[in-house]
């Protein structure tokens, strides 16, 4: 299993993601790992990482990422227009 951490997105408001792939270039799918915001964000990072790496020893390609403004995207989570990627 390897994983690649990076971003992706848009120049001005790129998101923080990585995917955790099989060794091997055989691929059964992929999986698009979406984490919960705010305090549980944060109690189940570890978590996520830990099944998506799961998933990929089994040979899916996983990606979780961190929504703008939480987690290691870029921004501050205590904006009030955080959510609203408009402004972006």
């Amino acid at each position: 299993m390897v994983t690649t951490p990076g971003y992706f997105g848009p120049p001005g408001a790129p998101l923080f993601g990585a995917i955790s792939s099989p060794v091997s270039s055989r691929v059964r799918a992929g999986v698009l790992l979406c984490p919960s915001v705010g305090k549980e964000q944060a109690e189940t990072t570890r978590g996520l990482k830990l099944f998506a790496e799961r998933l990929a020893a089994r040979g899916f390609a996983v990606l979780r990422f961190d929504y703008a403004c939480t987690g290691e995207s870029p921004g501050a989570q205590y904006r009030p227009d955080a959510a609203d990627r408009r402004d972006r």
